[in-house]
């Protein structure tokens, strides 16, 4: 039997120990973004988003070694859209996001190395093609593969921009970056993303025992409970980062998990064998995710519009409340339904 006070107890445990380790995973990214001569953004892009997508990645393995695997798709989806409406919504709201310099915008709009796009672009084209996958509400396994390869290769560009693009290594130096040495660093990023994960994996037992008490769906506690607490880690990272200036370490954390969920994290569970998903996948899940997905870009955008003409408008916290307001509105269509 369930013990409903434990589980409760264990979901605040998990959320206490998402927020201390992420001020160490925070601090330890930053300060390895400088010793390697890289940007925040770009940082945000790799490590921070591959470490706070783990959660995720752990959960889909789990899920189809359970012969579950529409909890993992359902997570991914989930996830994504929580990125986007909770965590880049509350953060804007709480910090009014705004930037003095291109250091937000340079590395996901302008064009990564030999190609035509931004990665906020590609995280567009994802997207599309996630959703175009999904459209007849199977996920095969040939399309998982194409999912992973598309996966490798965006990597690739992103290291190879990192290496090429004399753009990507510039340092805000008003940054107060911690000036650790290359092996605390690692140690701060290790041990912070280590506990991200335990207490992500803490968390999720709770929050699943919570619902399988009270006779929750599975496909529900994918969208909505798993989901939420496997992008606490983006949450925590983010509202961090951003409270220590490192706005674009936030916005590269959001694109890349998202660009990770959809590629890996979905694809996981169809590797196995084919996937048959609920037609509000198609009705309800992916017209919310592209829907905040434009928004996403649409924010960047502004921003970027905002440093070229210098007009002082702060859209920051106008299109947090427009991304919260999708999530809320959401996670009503899910219960009313």
């Amino acid at each position: 039997m369930i013990d409903p006070f434990i589980a409760l107890l264990t979901l605040f445990g998990g959320l206490i120990g998402l927020i201390f380790s992420s001020n160490f995973f925070v601090d330890g990214c930053a300060s390895l973004s400088r010793s390697l001569g890289m940007s925040t953004s770009m940082i945000g892009l790799t490590i921070v988003a591959f470490g706070t997508s783990s959660p995720e990645i752990i959960v889909s393995i789990e899920a189809a070694m359970d012969s579950i695997p529409g909890l993992a798709i359902g997570n991914a989806i989930g996830s994504n859209i929580a990125n986007i409406g909770l965590v880049l919504g509350l953060t804007a709201i709480i910090f009014n996001i705004k930037t003095k310099n291109n250091l937000l915008t340079i590395d996901v709009i302008k064009p990564i190395y030999k190609s035509r796009f931004g990665l906020g672009i590609w995280l567009l084209i994802v997207t599309f093609i996630a959703a175009l996958f999904l459209s007849n509400q199977v996920l095969s396994k040939f399309e998982s593969i194409v999912l992973i390869f598309i996966s490798i290769l965006i990597s690739i560009i992103v290291i190879k921009d990192a290496k090429n693009n004399l753009n990507l290594v510039a340092i805000d130096e008003n940054l107060k970056i911690p000036k650790f040495s290359t092996i605390r660093g690692i140690i701060y990023a290790l041990f912070g993303l280590i506990v991200l994960i335990i207490s992500a994996k803490i968390m999720i037992n709770g929050a699943e025992s919570l619902a399988k008490y009270f006779q929750v769906d599975e496909i529900i506690i994918g969208l909505t409970i798993v989901a939420l607490g496997t992008s606490l880690p983006e949450l925590a990272a983010c509202i961090t980062s951003v409270s220590k200036g490192y706005y674009g370490l936030a916005l590269g954390n959001i694109i890349g998990s998202n660009i990770l969920n959809l590629l890996v994290v979905m694809a996981i569970p169809s590797l196995i064998s084919p996937v048959i998903l609920e037609s509000t996948i198609v009705s309800r899940e992916i017209p919310t995710l592209i829907s905040l997905t434009l928004m996403l870009i649409t924010f960047i955008y502004l921003i970027k519009l905002d440093i070229k003409t210098k007009l002082k408008i702060n859209f920051g916290r106008l299109l947090g409340l427009f991304f919260l307001g999708i999530y809320a509105f959401y996670y009503f269509l899910i219960f009313s339904n």
